[in-house]
């Protein structure tokens, strides 16, 4: 299957002249998370609610008079129409993102293709994969690192309690095994008064007997 057959034809850009807020409202119109950038009909580049967030919000600047072209990842990875689906997916994975501008044979931007447009289009267990690598990240997060470094002293502590009852183990083996030495040889010299005190009484009770 080809990308063109599963693709959003006729997507719409923003110009790289337009402002943030031009741009944030065509994605609240178009309900999506990220625009390609367009001049002249060729892409520039794209630009997300992310890069709008942290790239201008974040370091207080002013939506209104900001340009797209000042917060816009330039060199967009791109596909092209006559391409499989599958590498379009391979592409999404390599790069960890889940559209992707779809160039003509003119390079000029013919519409996106999106993970939800693969998954819908295709195997269930090959988009299902495709999911799952575009949504893990091959490097961790700063998130992750954080959570790694706080359990690290934690898992030390349990070790450490962990230890001294390892060691103190085979100490406890031992003294049951010389607990119940203990008792066998209590038993065995039970036993032997026993049987001494059974041999004298019949001892006596001969003695008795002959000297009648």
């Amino acid at each position: 299957m080809k990308v063109h057959e599963i693709m959003t034809a006729h997507a719409r850009c923003v110009g790289p002249d337009n402002t943030l807020v031009e741009a944030a409202g065509l994605m609240r119109e178009l309900d999506v998370g990220a625009l390609p950038v367009c001049e002249d009909d060729r892409i520039a580049g794209i630009v997300t609610d992310r890069d709008i967030v942290l790239r201008s919000t974040a370091d207080g600047r002013d939506p209104n008079s900001t340009p797209v072209r000042d917060v816009m990842s330039p060199g967009v990875v791109h596909v092209t129409a006559d391409q499989e689906v599958d590498e379009a997916a391979h592409v999404m994975e390599e790069r960890q993102i889940r559209r992707l501008p779809v160039l003509g044979r003119e390079r000029r931007l013919v519409g996106i293709v999106s993970l939800g447009d693969i998954a819908l289009s295709s195997n269930p267990a090959f988009s299902g994969l495709a999911l799952r690598d575009v949504s893990e990240p091959t490097q961790p997060t700063s998130r992750q690192r954080r959570l790694t470094q706080q359990s690290t002293p934690t898992r030390m502590a349990m070790e450490t309690d962990e230890a001294p009852q390892r060691r103190r183990r085979p100490a406890n083996k031992k003294t049951r095994g010389r607990s119940r030495a203990r008792n066998s040889s209590s038993r065995k010299t039970k036993t032997t008064q026993r049987s001494s005190a059974t041999n004298r009484r019949k001892t006596g009770r001969t003695s008795a007997r002959a000297r009648r």
